[in-house]
């Protein structure tokens, strides 16, 4: 007899096994279906039952789904993606600034900065092999941090809460001129060609950036420097540019007309002589050629920038802020791309030569 106790043993682990996923979760109990991506809410309104296919199935009411008649019509998800909600509440409202645990779709969770809302989404930033991330993550898949338990209050049953205005924290860099819900013009080339208008979603405190949806298409939603976002009704300040600057040419062709014939200009990547823009507004531009172009600049209508006037090769070239605002370091100067529109032929960069005065970069404390 004992040789079977072995057999008997196993037959009655599997048994206990397979009760325990029965008895997971009943009718009525409230869970999450989670395959990939967002997890969704719902009701288990069908007890466990044996697929016949080696696993077993719940099924389950989605929240937001039309009611059926019995449930007749609710799909019966595989039992290893039915688990406990993540975030017990879906109705839950997250604070812009606090901290809060996040999951992302491998099931990995992590703890990070709520940086803005859109909608039922929320924009984190937290540390992920090392590396600070920002991501956006839906209400079920965030709930407030164990060390912080006023990152969330909870919400009144029905419809999920819109946005709320101004919940970000006061001024948190000498530039910040917007909040979470605000209306802004934006651009992602500096307004060198183009401007939009949308609705800050997020802001990123400490690298100087703004989440915006577009208010004519909502998938739009992207991340901009703060220097590309400005409120639509205020006077443009182009203080920015004045100064000296070091100028480079990169690899590149250009176009230039003389005497009504149209010449291309090769030129190669190198350092050329500085430029310095003065606040009178008058300029003075060595070229490559040691050339000294002594002109006038004007401020560009509507948006940042300016242009200065028959510059090199007797053209007009428009000057806009590009200094780089997503991998910053201590080494990062104040960028200006100088344009000849409305062609785009002619382009060269240039970096400040002194204090760095951009949004970007003014009081940063930069990690080695």
């Amino acid at each position: 007899m004992k040789r079977f106790t072995p057999l008997f043993l196993l037959f009655f682990c599997v048994l206990t096994l397979k009760a325990q996923a029965q008895d997971k979760f009943k009718v009525g109990d409230q869970v999450e279906v989670f395959t990939a991506g967002d997890a969704n809410h719902g009701i288990v309104v069908g007890a466990y039952k044996d697929s016949g296919f080696g696993y077993g199935t719940y099924q389950v009411h989605l929240n937001g789904e039309k009611y059926c008649n019995n449930h007749a019509l609710d799909t019966r998800y595989n039992a290893q993606y039915v688990q406990l909600r993540f975030q017990p509440d879906s109705e839950a409202d997250f604070t812009v600034g606090s901290t809060a645990q996040v999951r992302r779709y491998d099931g990995a969770v992590y703890t990070g900065k709520i940086l803005g809302r859109d909608g039922n989404r929320y924009q984190v930033r937290y540390n992920r092999q090392g590396s600070e991330v920002s991501e956006w993550f839906h209400a079920n898949n965030i709930r407030s941090s164990a060390n912080q338990a006023q990152a969330t209050a909870q919400a009144k049953p029905g419809k999920h809460k819109p946005a709320k205005t101004k919940t970000t924290a006061a001024v948190a860099w000498p530039a910040q001129k917007f909040n979470v819900s605000d209306r802004v013009m934006y651009d992602e080339l500096g307004f060198l060609v183009t401007k939009s208008w949308g609705t800050v979603t997020a802001v990123d405190p400490e690298k100087r950036l703004y989440t915006i949806r577009n208010e004519n298409d909502a998938s739009l939603n992207y991340t901009y420097p703060c220097y590309q976002v400005l409120n639509p009704t205020a006077k443009i300040n182009n203080d920015f540019f004045i100064g000296k600057w070091e100028v480079h040419v990169g690899g590149a062709t250009s176009t230039f007309t003389k005497n009504g014939d149209t010449y291309r200009r090769f030129s190669g990547g190198m350092k050329l002589p500085p430029l310095e823009i003065k606040a009178d507004g008058t300029y003075t531009w060595t070229t490559q050629d040691k050339k000294v172009i002594r002109g006038k600049w004007k401020p560009r209508t509507g948006v940042p920038g300016i242009v200065l006037l028959r510059a090199v090769d007797g053209l007009d070239y428009t000057l806009y802020e590009k200094t780089e605002a997503f991998a910053t370091t201590e080494s990062t100067r104040d960028e200006i791309g100088l344009h000849h529109l409305p062609s785009s032929t002619g382009y060269y960069k240039a970096f400040r030569i002194g204090p760095s005065k951009s949004c970007v970069l003014v009081g940063r404390t930069f990690k080695k």
